[in-house]
């Protein structure tokens, strides 16, 4: 999704150097069993929220000073 939100293309490649034994390739969550125990719902959509976050470091990045 963020990668998608981006205004050009961005290209993923992992590092085999950098993966370990023990990574979880991929990892899911699923609010149902919380949403059935309390009646919570989400106020914020995730595509929303990562909108907002990449907009955040995109505002950091102009502001930084150069090097």
């Amino acid at each position: 999704m963020l990668t998608g939100l981006c205004r050009l293309p961005v290209a993923v490649v992992p590092d085999p150097e950098r993966l370990r034994p023990v990574d979880v390739p991929l990892v899911r969550g699923d609010a149902g069993r919380l949403r059935a125990d309390t009646g919570w719902v989400p106020a914020v959509p995730l595509e929303r929220t990562l909108a907002d976050l990449l907009e955040h470091w995109r505002g950091r990045v102009a502001e930084a000073p150069a090097c």
